[in-house]
């Protein structure tokens, strides 16, 4: 009997050796697992950190020169330099992105003052390189002084054409050509129309008027490629003291918002001029601005807004 038990003792101690080695083996395989996986994952986030860190780095990269490109057509808008040697006049300019594909231009002349708010094509860098240009073109077109506005559109759709190669690539524009002794306004539109605020009545030279405001309509066609290519047309109207002009661009009539996110439409902006015109035009461009954000509330803006109002009085002082 006793050396069946010792028997059975050594199967026993036998198999409880083994299953603590079966036991130290698994956890060591365990252990071993862990190891590796830990490892694997240090590995992991290292890279994913240092991935992350050269994607920081491509992004601010990236966005300076975005600011870049920003100061550059800043600099070209000349606003800080032109605001004060051009009548009197508000802007209202908001970019959806960093850089905008709308901007203003505004030049004196040897007796003419020219004004102009366009969109290009996009927005953001892409935009911001189509305005660039058009204001180099602007800038070099206006020199002569002897093209009509409509001549001016014709040549700058040309030369947009000749330089870009492109279908896809252009401009709206709103151009107006002010004869600062006669206060005659020259204007051609390319799928921008223009809306003159004035306090009498006499809108005979216009296409259409709602309350005291006129309202020329543009060409359909942009400043670029097209199927028809038509030339654009010369208007003109006699200016009085006390008329003011809105130039813009489609931004800020198509921004979404409101109680029912719908469009503001250019019918709530007609009205909207009409509201501001006796106001200081400081407090003009501020009434707008309250407007389109009270419109926009927490949407996205949709597209960059170009505002530009100018008031027609002391025209012949800028001579």
């Amino acid at each position: 009997i006793l050396e069946l038990l010792m028997i059975k003792g050594g199967y026993l101690f036998l198999s409880i050796l083994l299953f603590a080695m079966g036991g130290s083996y698994i956890h060591y395989l365990n252990t071993r697992r862990d190891a590796i996986r830990s490892f694997k994952l240090n590995k992991a986030n290292e890279l994913l950190k240092m991935q992350k860190e050269e994607l920081a780095d491509k992004n601010k990269e990236i966005t300076d020169s975005i600011n870049y490109a920003k100061r550059i057509q800043e600099a070209m808008l000349s606003y800080h330099e032109t605001y004060e040697k051009i009548p009197d006049n508000f802007i209202l300019f908001m970019p959806k992105d960093i850089v905008s594909g709308d901007f203003y231009w505004f030049k004196i002349l040897d007796g003419y003052f020219y004004a102009a708010v366009a969109d290009c094509t996009g927005h953001g860098v892409p935009g911001g390189f189509m305005s660039m240009l058009s204001i180099a073109l602007l800038n070099n077109i206006v020199e002569s002084n002897e093209l009509t506005a409509s001549e001016s559109l014709n040549l700058l759709r040309k030369r947009i054409v000749d330089n870009l190669h492109s279908a896809n690539d252009g401009l709206d524009i709103s151009f107006c050509k002010i004869n600062l002794k006669t206060k005659e306004l020259n204007w051609a539109g390319a799928n921008i129309p223009l809306y003159l605020v004035r306090k009498h009545t006499d809108f005979n030279q216009f296409d259409e008027h709602y309350g005291n405001l006129g309202f020329l309509k543009p060409d359909s066609e942009p400043i670029g490629v097209s199927r028809t290519m038509k030339p654009f047309t010369d208007r003109y109207i006699q200016l009085h003291e006390e008329d003011e002009l809105f130039l813009f661009s489609d931004g800020y009539a198509d921004q979404f918002g409101g109680p029912r996110l719908k469009k503001f439409k250019y019918q709530r902006l007609k009205k909207l001029c009409m509201e501001v015109y006796d106001l200081p035009l400081e407090s003009q461009k501020q009434k707008l601005q309250q407007a389109f954000m009270e419109w926009k509330q927490d949407y996205p803006q949709v597209d960059d807004v170009c505002i530009v109002g100018i008031k027609c009085r002391n025209l012949d002082a800028f001579i």
